[in-house]
């Protein structure tokens, strides 16, 4: 499966190989923004905090993403 993130104009930020990879790349851009200090963000999962700040992901099979595009 490969995780596509986006931002809310919809351009793609990152392509990753698991949620775990997705959650790391989350858990650093909310510290980039100081938001990990807020105890309400500690608790909100990775794809609620997505939804939060009006970016979008998807999934797809490994097979539907070129490799050429994929990082």
């Amino acid at each position: 499966m490969v995780y596509s993130l986006y931002n809310e104009k919809h351009e793609l930020l990152g392509q990753f190989k698991s949620i775990y990879e997705l959650q790391t790349f989350i858990h650093d851009f909310r510290v980039d923004r100081d938001e990990w200090r807020i105890r309400k963000n500690k608790d909100v999962s990775v794809f609620d905090y997505i939804k939060s700040i009006g970016y979008s992901w998807d999934v797809v099979p490994v097979q539907q993403v070129s490799q050429e595009d994929f990082h």
